[in-house]
């Protein structure tokens, strides 16, 4: 394989919709938590998305920037993308993109009271919200998700908290999140009475399992090296 983009297909934005409503919790495969909720396009600057973690990673950070210019030598901004992406780059595996995913959601569980409120978090494209911001980037495409009943992993927070690590960083959990629930008896009781939770899977037990879009936590590239 050579280290040219190759494009594979691209799923329409109906067909990602659709795939997004059967997206299951990690903690409970059979709940949807995108299931009825509004899921649409929407245009953001990226300064103005809440992020919902604390680092980000030299290694991905280079990797978004290549893949940006990729993907514009091939016709398509990795900022404006109308649907899934399927492609292959730099190894034979098959990838996928997609816009990052927002949720608009209420944050009351910060304890600096002042960082509460409505927000539009960034749960899935935070490299990439990155980068378009270092390219002075000031509007990107997005799937925007409304009306979502469960409860994110992380407590929101800011631009200003996001620290960037060198490649292959240890980082403890409290480097990474600022998490909503440490234990089960922190889990609201309306909510905890819908669940089957335990101590043990309690910190990830709502993520949203967005593999459907190519989000599997790393991307799979050559070791990525430079001057």
């Amino acid at each position: 394989m050579s280290n040219e983009l190759n494009i594979l297909n691209i799923i329409d934005w109906e067909t990602m919709a659709t795939q997004l409503r059967k997206v299951q919790l990690k903690g409970d495969t059979n709940h949807y938590p995108y299931a009825g909720c509004s899921i649409t396009e929407a245009f953001y600057n990226p300064e103005d998305l809440t992020p919902l973690a604390l680092y980000t990673l030299q290694n991905r950070i280079l990797e978004t920037q290549e893949l940006y210019k990729s993907f514009l030598k091939a016709g398509l901004d990795l900022f404006n993308l109308s649907g899934i992406v399927e492609f292959q780059y730099e190894t034979d595996n098959i990838q996928k993109i997609a816009p990052p995913v927002v949720e608009m959601f209420y944050e009351n569980a910060h304890l600096n009271v002042g960082r509460n409120g409505w927000k539009v978090g960034l749960v899935d494209g935070l490299h990439r919200c990155c980068v378009a911001q270092n390219l002075g980037i000031q509007k990107v495409k997005v799937i925007a998700i409304e009306g979502v009943e469960t409860p994110l992993v992380p407590i929101a927070c800011e631009w200003k908290d996001v620290k960037n690590y060198p490649t292959g960083a240890q980082l403890s959990s409290e480097e990474k999140r600022m998490y909503r629930y440490n234990t089960k008896n922190d889990v609201p009781e309306n909510i905890a009475a819908k669940f089957n939770i335990k101590d043990e899977n309690i910190k990830y037990f709502f993520y949203r399992d967005l593999s459907c879009l190519g989000s599997k936590g790393t991307r799979t590239f050559k070791e990525y090296k430079h001057d």
